[in-house]
Order: structure tokens, then sequence, then C-alpha cells
């Protein structure tokens, strides 16, 4: 790893799984490989400030025309978020190389590590379930 990715620039640069885990492969099967913090493929501070600002907008305005017809609204980062307090939940080392039965990337997310897990699918049912109730004063059953 070079000195770039050091803090406080290296904390706030994302390396990809594809690419971090190519680099961590590679190393493992003997060729020596180096994480250059600026390589095209990683996701710089101003960039993550753009990817964050620009989802917080979208959620901004879809929370505000909810609102505005008076239909339920649940936002799923707070759900999200709270997964982070789960050990297990989220790793923050995937286990590469491992079967999907190993949950490599944690509980919450399917062997993508884009998706949610049918647990975290389940929870957010849940989570949207207490919402339209709440808003709706209807009486949904829990999912089982």
């Amino acid at each position: 790893v070079t000195a770039n990715c050091a803090p406080p620039r290296g904390d706030s640069v994302l390396v990809p799984f594809p690419f971090g885990a190519a680099l961590v492969g590679a190393a493992a099967a003997g060729s020596p490989q180096t994480l250059d913090c600026t390589e095209i493929q990683t996701v710089q501070p101003a960039e993550l400030v753009k990817l964050v600002s620009t989802v917080a907008a979208y959620n901004t305005y879809i929370s505000a025309q909810a609102t505005a017809r008076g239909w339920a609204y649940l936002d799923p980062n707070v759900t999200f978020d709270s997964l982070r307090t789960v050990p297990t939940a989220v790793r923050p080392f995937p286990l590469i190389g491992q079967p999907c039965t190993a949950n490599p990337f944690g509980t919450a997310f399917s062997c993508d590590a884009v998706h949610p897990s049918a647990a975290s699918q389940r929870l957010i049912a849940q989570k949207l379930r207490e919402a339209v109730n709440t808003k709706y004063t209807t009486a949904i059953p829990p999912i089982p």
C-alpha cells in the first residue's frame, strides 16, 4: 500500500471489491501487488462527497414527494445503518474466495455484495409494514 493511502486522505478513498479482491488474489498467488490510492479504479474523496450528496438529494426529494401526497415513507438507510452494530451483518473485510454459504460479505448482503440478503429483505418488509400501519392506521400482521 502506497503512502498516499494513509490518513487523512487514504481513509476517505474507497477501494471497490472487484479491484481490491483482484490485488489480494494476485498477491496471495505470489505476484507482488501495490495498492495506490490514486488508481482510477478507486473512489476519490471528491467523488465520494458527490455520491453521498446526490443520494441525499434523491432521498430528500422522494421524502418530500411522499409527504406532499400524504403517503407513507420509509428511509431504508436508517435500518441499514443499524446493521453496522451487528458484528456479523456487515464484514469490514470480505471473506474473498469463500462460498456463498459462508456469507463472505456478512449476513446483511447477498453474495454479490450489493443486494440485501433474504434476512435484510425481511427486515425492510417489517419496517415498511410498520410505516404503513402507522400512516394509515391499518393492522397488517407481522411477517412470519
